[in-house]
């Protein structure tokens, strides 16, 4: 039973992460940003399907996908691991993004800063068209937290 927080850079993922699990007994699993070296994203993907009461601060299996659309070379996700992710039925809340609202992270390259500020509308309209079809709930930051707790202690006690 997993919970997956996705969405654009700058959306409120980590802050909604940090208030749920205050009231979840879910392990958080903070985003670990872009690909560190070839491969890596492939090992991350298969690490966070390994794992479980787990709440996602953004998935590579999700993201990757998305943001890989506008990052020249990068690694695609094979289709079974997509796949496989969705067969395990993880609560997604899409957090919605807001132009220009991502902040540098340690762990930003210079290249993944400049793709975010060049492909910042197109990024979050491709989450959209994601959310559309894969999301569970929405959040946008500014929005009344207790229905997405609420939410996610059902999902878990459900499971």
């Amino acid at each position: 039973m997993n919970v997956i927080l996705e969405g654009p850079d700058g959306s409120g993922k980590t802050t909604l992460a940090h208030i749920l699990t205050q009231h979840v007994p879910l392990v958080y699993t903070p985003g670990r940003g872009p690909e560190q070296y070839p491969g890596e994203i492939i090992e991350r993907a298969y690490r966070y399907l390994r794992m479980d009461n787990c709440l996602f601060d953004r998935h590579p299996i999700i993201s990757q996908p998305i943001y890989g659309r506008f990052r020249p070379g990068a690694t695609q996700i094979p289709q079974d691991l997509i796949n496989m992710l969705y067969r395990q039925k993880p609560l997604i809340i899409y957090c919605h993004g807001r132009a220009g609202a991502h902040e540098v992270k340690e762990y930003d390259t210079a290249e993944h800063v400049t793709m975010i500020h060049n492909y910042d509308d197109d990024i979050r309209a491709a989450y959209e068209e994601w959310a559309n079809s894969y999301a569970k709930l929405r959040y946008r930051v500014g929005d009344e937290v207790d229905p997405i707790i609420q939410a996610v202690k059902e999902f878990c006690r459900a499971k």
